[in-house]
């Protein structure tokens, strides 16, 4: 009898998901975030979308710098009743500008950078998931980009055209007057257009990074922007709690 061996059946590799170049989060962020952020997975990057966040808040200010100074001496004004300007205050529009931008610079670093700290230890150690810190350092640049680039072109003209820099597209719009040194339209501008969008944005991103599912992943979404939308209220008060 002469042996036949059967045919072995032919391997098919397994596809991967293509790699996307990482300047293509600019627009894939929005079109297609997990897809984009699938791609990014084994090589994170966080310092190009900390680079953009720095030039958006550059345009921020040059377009809304000065209706902001404006706004914020008013009711700084109003808050003092009369009173002279603590000693060492000033509402110059050149050094409001460049103090904008540094503030910028700075926020563009230090927040994501807060952000992805909190994430990943709730991640990693409340919910059990695996991560790698650039990944979710990575995942909330590019939410904050996000945040950024949704105010400049859909709230920036809304300020511009009311000349109020406490105009908002949130909750806070529903308020009879919109204040900047308000506790009310403080909290409810958090819950704004960008806000939102920022907060999808790194729900899908997280729930990729640390393999959870969707859901879980917008539940650290949740835990973390919301934290920080409760610090960013209370240092956006501070300034009338000394007055």
């Amino acid at each position: 009898m002469t042996d036949q061996t059967q045919p072995q059946p032919e391997v098919v590799p397994t596809p991967q998901a293509p790699k996307e170049p990482f300047y293509s989060g600019i627009w894939n962020v929005f079109l297609s975030p997990a897809s984009f952020f699938e791609s990014q997975r084994e090589k994170p990057n966080w310092w190009f979308p900390t680079l953009l966040i720095a030039l958006a808040f550059i345009v921020w200010a040059l377009l809304i710098g000065d209706i902001q100074n404006e706004t914020i001496e008013a009711e700084v004004r109003e808050l003092l009743d009369g009173r002279p300007l603590p000693e060492g205050a000033s509402f110059d529009q050149q050094g409001g500008l460049i103090g904008s931008i540094i503030g910028g610079v700075i926020f563009a670093f230090l927040i994501p950078l807060i952000a992805a700290s909190l994430s990943f230890l709730v991640g990693s150690f409340m919910m059990g998931g695996k991560a790698t810190f650039s990944a979710t350092w990575s995942i909330h640049a590019w939410a904050a980009y996000a945040w950024m680039l949704i105010s400049i072109v859909l709230l920036a003209p809304l300020i511009i055209a009311t000349g109020n820099y406490a105009a908002s597209l949130s909750l806070a719009a529903i308020l009879p007057e919109q204040r900047v040194f308000s506790w009310t339209n403080a909290l409810l501008s958090r819950i704004s257009v960008q806000h939102i969008g920022q907060l999808i944005i790194a729900g899908i991103g997280l729930a990729i990074t640390f393999g959870f599912s969707r859901n879980k992943g917008i539940i650290i979404a949740v835990i973390t922007l919301g934290f920080m939308a409760l610090v960013g209220a209370a240092f956006q008060m501070m300034p009338a709690m000394f007055l």
